[in-house]
């Protein structure tokens, strides 16, 4: 069964803008902590250029010594950034089978609300862990979501 977590920011950049602001922070700079069980992202291994064409792949490297592989499969400005996650290797990979990611950009008045979206289909030993994931990944995100408020 799929587990479904959201989060979302208002920030205060123009919704014209925001998702290319977005796409040219690197992860690095967005995912700089650990929470709890969830870690900070160390290293991204990825294509030469701007990472927005459907279809492209790059390893994302964790402190905690696993990977994963990220794969677009939405990129539609100024408003969906897509990807999923799969290949999870290291602490991870017991939980989730694959993750599909949405990044929507939707206009509040001059400002932005930023809602980052996660489904989560959970490994076999990860099902009756998800509410417990579900409660850490809010808090990994509410940071993401301010570190992004801060670099865009």
């Amino acid at each position: 069964m799929t587990t479904v977590m959201e989060a979302s920011r208002v920030l205060a950049v123009h919704h014209d803008e925001a998702m290319e602001r977005f796409i040219a922070v690197p992860l690095t700079d967005i995912f700089d902590h650990r929470h709890l069980a969830l870690p900070a992202i160390n290293r991204v291994d990825a294509p030469d250029g701007r990472f927005d064409q459907v279809g492209q792949s790059r390893t994302i490297h964790l402190a905690d010594g696993g990977s994963m592989v990220e794969t677009l499969t939405v990129v539609s400005p100024p408003g969906e950034y897509g990807y999923r996650i799969s290949d999870v290797r290291g602490p991870l990979k017991p939980l989730a089978k694959e993750i599909r990611g949405l990044w929507t950009f939707t206009p509040v008045g001059a400002a932005t609300r930023v809602t980052w979206r996660w489904e989560v289909d959970p490994a076999l030993l990860g099902r009756p862990l998800m509410p417990v994931f579900t409660l850490m990944w809010r808090g990994y995100a509410a940071k993401a979501l301010r570190r992004l408020a801060d670099v865009i």
